[in-house]
């Protein structure tokens, strides 16, 4: 394959499928414009890493842009597109555990590339579990803000104020365990649930020798010829 090819291909193909997207929402729903905010912010995310290592000169591993692709699909297509949240009622803790998962896979992945091999293991673990947590909870930031604006739910707040109302008494919802603050804290909950699953094989590929995290997670010389063949 082309090698310039090679590098845009996945904004290629996620930018046509973006438009389709678009166009399937429209016809079948229409019901939140800030959905088709969400899908033009979609052409760009698969561009981001390469055009950054053309900027800077040195690529980032495809893994990183492969990684961001699968957030903007299950977070973005999946999930307000095409509406999987009404009818898969555990989607959106599938979601975030994606995220903690992929989330700290790529917190690595950018640690490695601002120098972070020289850390040790300890170090390298603490620090993307804490960046990808702080992600987390950048996000609830961004779902409590988008709320105010647009008066949606995101944070799942409405369907338990409304059960506390037919309980009748706040305290013995509180006793029944209604807290609206659930989905939030679940949310973090789950983040950590998958980012332990990376960590867990960030140790055990260390372990063996690290060639994994080494071969999907750094930048190879083949990544580097393609950027010199792309200025060429």
């Amino acid at each position: 394959m082309n090698k310039k090819l090679k590098i845009w291909l996945p904004t290629i193909i996620f930018g046509v499928l973006t438009v389709i997207l678009a166009v399937i929402y429209g016809v079948t729903d229409n019901s939140l414009k800030t959905v088709y905010i969400q899908l033009a912010l979609c052409l760009f995310v698969p561009a981001i890493f390469p055009v950054l290592g053309i900027i800077t000169k040195k690529p980032y591993p495809m893994a990183l842009t492969l990684m961001a692709c699968y957030l903007m699909v299950v977070g973005i297509y999946f999930a307000k597109a095409l509406d999987f949240y009404s009818f898969i009622p555990a989607y959106d803790k599938f979601l975030h555990t994606g995220f903690g998962l992929v989330g700290t896979a790529m917190m690595y992945t950018l640690l490695m590339r601002w120098g972070g091999d020289k850390l040790s293991p300890a170090g390298i673990a603490v620090i993307v579990f804490l960046g990808v947590l702080g992600m987390g909870a950048i996000w609830e930031i961004i779902e409590y803000v988008g709320a105010l604006i647009t008066h949606e739910d995101p944070q799942r707040v409405l369907g338990i104020l409304e059960k506390i109302m037919a309980v009748g008494d706040v305290q013995k919802a509180w006793q029944q365990g209604l807290n609206p603050l659930d989905d939030t804290i679940w949310d973090l909950i789950v983040t950590v649930i998958g980012s332990a699953v990376f960590l867990i094989f960030y140790i055990v590929d260390r372990a063996l020798g690290g060639r994994l995290c080494k071969k999907l997670f750094t930048v190879s010389e083949e990544q580097v010829g393609d950027i010199k063949d792309n200025e060429a």
